[in-house]
């Protein structure tokens, strides 16, 4: 990360100061073409007005001597009446851009090479009209190399403030992005501190109102999370010392069937420990008959059945979790009771009842004969006395 933001640091100066640079050129040269521009136009009119006749043609003499500057006359039909550089027969300058213009009365510079002074020109005409009537084009050129040798000239200037820039650029650059990553470690140390548990605050420094501003929100927002964190710990471990002594077995099932919660009783009764949590339930259970019983209970309902395990008789609920939150993370619970003591206090009390059944019969029978012959007995008697009184 330090590196790129000295990359783009650097980069990011280096380019403004050669965009700056090359927008200072581009300025100056342009102010100087208008500049020759408007020269060339004020001292074409300025010719234009000491041409009264084709005799006054030597009054253009004194551009004679002027190397950077020449002037030039031509008839409406192209032919060069006069020129101030070159004495002997020219070409027809008809077809000139500049002459053309001045012709249609639309005046205008125009900048080409020219071949006769080996260099660029920049060209101006004007349509002039003699007192005898007649009319001719007047036009005045001069060098352009001027703003081209500037232009050159400004080349090294231009490479040394770009290497004293690139040197400086590298310099802030270097300590920007070092500053840039410090602060950045710092902001991750402090988050990194949440998530272990020893939360370290981050330093404020007032020198730097934005970045105080930041630290400040973060450690505040820091402050916040770690507080609930605790909070969520100490609500969590209060809840796991309640399940974990409670004396049924609980396991929490996600979507995919793998644990997501398995209290201490269910590990117990397992011989397993928390490793087992996130994965399937086979790793727990090694009763394939109770693993089948509970894989195979409805997923859409609540479900409850009985299981031998071992030397042990299990009660199994299956219930489905309350709540959309809890849906969304959890498919089933399953609630294990250890039911082998009630079942053995219901044998009990099935053999007690058998047994004093069994005991009791075997008197009851004898005094239920004796109680039947002492009734026989009693009803011979009576039968006898009755019989005896008829015969007297």
């Amino acid at each position: 990360m330090k590196k790129n933001i000295f990359i783009k640091s650097f980069a990011i100066a280096l380019l403004s100061v050669l965009i700056v640079s090359l927008s200072g050129i581009g300025v100056t040269y342009f102010s100087n073409k208008s500049l020759v521009s408007e020269r060339l136009i004020t001292e074409t009119e300025l010719a234009a007005a000491l041409l009264d006749s084709t005799e006054d043609f030597s009054a253009l003499d004194i551009f004679r001597y002027q190397d950077e500057c020449r002037i030039t006359v031509i008839s409406m039909s192209g032919d060069v009446l006069y020129d101030s550089d070159i004495h002997e027969q020219l070409e027809n300058h008809l077809d000139r851009e500049e002459v053309a213009a001045a012709i249609t009365g639309t005046p205008k510079t125009v900048e080409r090479y020219s071949e006769t002074f080996s260099c660029k020109m920049t060209y101006y005409a004007v349509k002039t009209m003699f007192s005898d009537g007649s009319e001719a084009i007047l036009r005045l050129a001069v060098r352009s190399a001027e703003i081209d040798n500037y232009i050159i000239s400004t080349i090294p200037f231009l490479c040394i403030a770009l290497i004293i820039s690139a040197i400086v650029a590298g310099v802030f650059a270097k300590k920007l992005s070092e500053s840039v990553a410090d602060r950045i470690t710092d902001i991750s140390k402090s988050l990194k501190s949440v998530n272990d548990g020893n939360y370290i605050p981050l330093k404020t420094d007032m020198k730097d109102s934005e970045f105080f501003a930041v630290y400040d929100e973060i450690n505040a927002l820091n402050s916040k999370t770690v507080s609930h964190i605790r909070s969520e710990e100490n609500e969590r471990e209060r809840l796991n010392t309640v399940l974990d002594n409670i004396s049924q077995g609980i396991i929490a099932l996600s979507k995919d069937k793998k644990i997501v919660f398995i209290n201490g009783s269910a590990l117990s009764l397992f011989g397993s420990n928390s490793s087992v949590v996130s994965k399937e339930l086979v790793y727990l259970i090694d009763d394939q008959n109770l693993l089948n019983k509970i894989t195979n209970a409805p997923s859409d309902t609540n479900s409850r059945f009985e299981c031998a395990f071992k030397d042990k008789t299990l009660l199994v609920e299956t219930i489905m979790p309350q709540g959309q939150l809890l849906r969304d993370e959890i498919s089933s619970i399953i609630i294990l009771s250890d039911i082998t003591p009630e079942k053995d206090l219901a044998r009990q009390k099935e053999e007690f009842f058998a047994n004093a059944s069994h005991e009791l019969k075997t008197p009851l029978t004898a005094m239920l004969g004796l109680t039947e012959l002492a009734l026989a007995k009693s009803k011979e008697d009576r039968r006898m006395r009755f019989n005896g009184c008829d015969c007297k």
